[in-house]
């Protein structure tokens, strides 16, 4: 299952939770004969609200939850889907717009959490019991959640803002303890970027084991007046960073889909090797949820978009997208498909089906309908009734603060559907893709709960690799 964590920043205390009452068994299904043994239901939470997509870890599914205005960091047995553990968790100083998960680190699991003092400090616990292996003495403004240092597996960092400038948080991994927050630090952007919050010039730095690699000004390395204000995805491929960062001067609630430019940046030296203006990587991040996010492609748009950030988008009736495959080394095309109007691949919802296997339907507003293979850009026919998986609406929740209301993104989940978009009650098969294989369940989150149905381990063929 691939985590969303950034899709929605594209656009912009030791008690454990009682829960008791509320924590009832989880509910068992009786399934229709005809429905194929491998995927009849085996349990359902529709009391468990994900704002995270479930993780694997240490025998327990771990994900995080909203709970009466609260955020709940659960463990849950895989096997029954009844709850094993559960802590009061804390979003600290995360942008509203970032969706965001606990951090799995071996069979232990990296949160945040509110303690005595009022501030948020990291937490290491056993994912089994869910009991605090340490809790570290850094506290304060984190911007996400600590997870291992780039080539140092002995510390975690943590990046967030100290007096007003950004820093980077080192945890020591046995003990919790820290060293003296460095100066490399910001808003996290993807494959070791940051921004440290300055915007006179806007710049970006790429962290090293210790402090910065290299820094740049943002308008230098994409060659216009760019901010991660208005947006950004980035990941490291090869020698490369590539991604994209919003144009800066524009009104980023009404906005050209097009209002971003991309780059090639070489990794070690911060020059940068191509730029395309125009089209984002990976489409927004709307087939995030469907493919593999290792595969490398942007989109063309014509059209514009409307409403707050992070939200799904008002599109203007002459949107178009046009995905493209690329060369990472050189920007270079390697395939192209015009697929029209499909709101989901234009920072809104809707006219997206994955079908596994890095495969998708992408329907238009007018009708036409596309099954793509986004690995290598063949196009497939179509099989009206395919039972696929389709990203939910926004996920967002609301947590109550010193008496104050706010709302803040949760990672994308998807629900098993028909081509239509009807929501179905199970898959037609367990893929890894869009959920969890662990001793004969498929588990997955959607808007409605936590499910899992029957999908014993596929037989090992005689003589194969293990």
């Amino acid at each position: 299952m691939r985590p969303r964590s950034l899709v929605l920043a594209l656009l912009v205390a030791t008690t454990a939770c009682s829960g008791g009452s509320r924590d009832r068994s989880a509910s068992t299904t009786t399934p229709p004969a005809e429905r194929p043994a491998a995927l009849q239901p085996a349990w359902s939470r529709d009391d468990l609200r994900a704002v995270s997509e479930p993780q694997l870890v240490g025998g327990r599914l771990v994900l995080l939850v909203h709970r009466g205005g609260r955020l709940v960091l659960t463990g849950l047995d895989p096997l029954t889907g009844r709850t094993a553990w559960a802590r009061r968790a804390s979003d600290a100083a995360i942008t509203r717009g970032v969706a965001f998960g606990p951090v799995a680190v071996g069979s232990r699991v990296v949160y945040l959490r509110e303690q005595g003092d009022g501030e948020p400090h990291a937490v290491l616990a056993d994912a089994r019991t869910g009991a605090d292996v340490w809790v570290s003495d850094a506290y304060g403004a984190y911007n996400g959640v600590p997870s291992p240092c780039p080539r140092d597996p002995a510390h975690l960092c943590g990046n967030g803002n100290d007096e007003g400038r950004g820093v980077r948080f080192r945890l020591r991994l046995s003990d919790g303890r820290s060293s003296a927050p460095e100066r490399a630090g910001g808003r996290e952007l993807g494959a070791d970027l940051v921004d440290p919050g300055a915007r006179d010039p806007e710049l970006v730095v790429r962290q090293a084991v210790r402090g910065e690699l290299w820094q740049r000004e943002a308008s230098d390395l994409f060659g216009a007046d760019v901010t991660s204000d208005h947006g950004w995805y980035f990941a490291e491929i090869g020698d490369l960073v590539v991604g994209h960062l919003g144009l800066g001067p524009i009104d980023p609630e009404d906005r050209p889909l097009s209002s971003v430019v991309l780059a090639g940046i070489e990794a070690q030296s911060g020059r940068t090797a191509w730029t395309v203006p125009g089209e984002p990587f990976r489409c927004w991040g709307g087939l995030d949820e469907v493919v593999s996010r290792d595969l490398v492609f942007r989109c063309s748009y014509r059209g514009r978009v409307s409403g707050p950030l992070g939200r799904p988008a008002a599109l203007s009736g002459d949107a178009d997208v046009t995905i493209t495959g690329f060369d990472p080394r050189t920007g270079t095309p390697t395939w192209s498909h015009h697929v029209g109007r499909v709101p989901g691949l234009a920072l809104s919802e809707g006219g997206v089906m994955g079908l596994g296997d890095d495969v998708v339907r992408l329907s238009s507003s007018d009708g036409t309908r596309t099954v793509l293979d986004v690995s290598d850009g063949r196009t497939l026919p179509e099989d009206p009734t395919a039972v696929g998986w389709c990203p939910e609406p926004e996920n967002d929740y609301e947590l109550v603060e010193g008496g104050v209301r706010f709302s803040r993104a949760g990672q994308q989940l998807a629900r098993p559907c028909t081509g239509a978009g009807t929501a179905v009650e199970a898959p037609a098969e367990a893929d890894d893709t869009f959920g969890i294989r662990t001793g004969g369940r498929f588990v997955w989150a959607d808007r409605d709960g936590v499910h899992a149905v029957q999908a014993p381990t596929p037989s090992r063929a005689p003589g194969a690799a293990g």
